[in-house]
């Protein structure tokens, strides 16, 4: 019974997510912390109208980091599934190579969501803290 457990245990979903990210899961997480880093510094110090193009460009590097470990991915896919033996390949084969090459921008995806977060929350209140002539209102100061 205990090594009924301690075999679903070592077959469990973060197990999976884990093993399939390898090199490029980790190259996705890294890129992640620097750009949410990176977000806090441009809005802390950030001036002037260059602040939401850099905010944009910024956001999107997990993403694209992603997508390029997503074609690497495919490309061993399909070069492992062309030269396979058989004539006709079986769905569970095709949707196991599927999913372990969508994994690294969902992934990009879900640890860009605290960027994006901080961000938004930071340009709108950027936005709502200036006068009608454009200019930033003093808060602390209470001019």
């Amino acid at each position: 019974m205990l090594e009924l457990v301690a075999q679903e245990a070592s077959n469990s979903q973060l197990d999976w997510i884990i093993r399939t990210s390898g090199l490029g899961g980790l190259f996705v997480v890294m890129t992640s912390l620097v750009v949410f880093v990176l977000t806090i510094v441009v809005v802390i110090r950030g001036r002037g109208p260059i602040v939401g193009p850099t905010l944009v460009l910024l956001l999107h590097g997990p993403f694209a980091m992603s997508i390029m470990w997503f074609l690497k991915s495919l490309i061993a896919s399909f070069s492992v599934l062309a030269m396979s033996d058989q004539a006709v390949v079986s769905a569970s084969v095709w949707a196991e190579a599927l999913s372990e090459a969508l994994l690294l921008p969902f992934e990009a995806l879900l640890l860009t969501i605290p960027s994006y977060l901080v961000a938004v929350i930071a340009l709108l209140v950027r936005s709502l803290g200036r006068s009608s002539d454009g200019s930033l209102e003093s808060t602390a100061t209470g001019r």
